[in-house]
């Protein structure tokens, strides 16, 4: 090591393994030698890093009004850390575990400050969470015709359905009665009578496999006279 100080005292940071020590010059010449070196110091410098995660129950993909628990686990903590959970960014609760109902597009981080005298960085942050919230759908079905039709005219229905799926199942029903072999938002037939009834029922394909039904359609069909 160089001379990096003179003077009496020396302060400084120190990183491990380094080596310290004082060297004394004297101009008294009364002494045998002018020059005396101190016992040397070497310094281990213990490197405390902090970190946090985040386990979800049930997860972050969730069906509307279900709870969520959020729960740290730190590590290098120190006898007294202090836990901070952020929602959104605004600071929400403190402890190991959070309790909440999401909303969609939610998202939740904690952030850990340890007691660790030698811990570096404090505080740490954990990764975020961001939360998907299948809603339930919902349904409506629309005919191309206006309300009469002639008979054996062709009529499309469409359901038109308003969710956060990413797909849905289609069951429509023609007097109560299921339509076979249409999986479909669109259903075509020509085969009605008066007063014919239409409806479709839609399940979401996720988690939540949430279910919706149409309005009811009445067919008024109207049949020319023949003279």
């Amino acid at each position: 090591c160089g001379n990096v100080f003179t003077g009496s005292t020396y302060d400084f940071i120190p990183n491990n393994n380094d080596r310290v020590f004082c060297k004394l010059s004297t101009g008294n010449g009364c002494f045998s030698s002018t020059n005396a070196t101190s016992n040397t110091i070497q310094f281990t410098v213990s490197q405390i890093i902090p970190s946090v995660s985040v386990s979800l129950d049930p997860g972050d993909t969730v069906c509307v009004g279900a709870s969520v628990s959020c729960t740290a686990s730190g590590v290098n903590t120190g006898a007294t850390p202090s836990y901070q959970w952020f929602l959104n960014d605004s600071n929400v609760a403190a402890g190991t575990v959070y309790d909440f109902t999401p909303q969609q597009g939610d998202r939740v981080y904690c952030k850990l400050t340890s007691s660790d005298p030698c811990a570096a960085p404090a505080p740490v942050s954990s990764a975020i969470s961001a939360f998907q919230v299948f809603v339930t759908p919902t349904v409506t079905i629309a005919a191309n015709t206006g309300p009469v039709i002639f008979s054996g005219t062709s009529v499309l229905f469409t359901a038109s359905v308003a969710g956060n799926g990413n797909s849905y199942d289609y069951q429509w029903t023609k007097n109560g009665q299921p339509v076979t072999g249409n999986n479909s938002n669109v259903y075509s037939a020509g085969d009605f009578n008066n007063w014919d009834s239409v409806k479709c029922v839609v399940t979401e394909n996720s988690v939540c496999a949430g279910k919706a039904t149409s309005n009811t359609l009445l067919v008024d069909t109207y049949h020319p006279l023949t003279i």
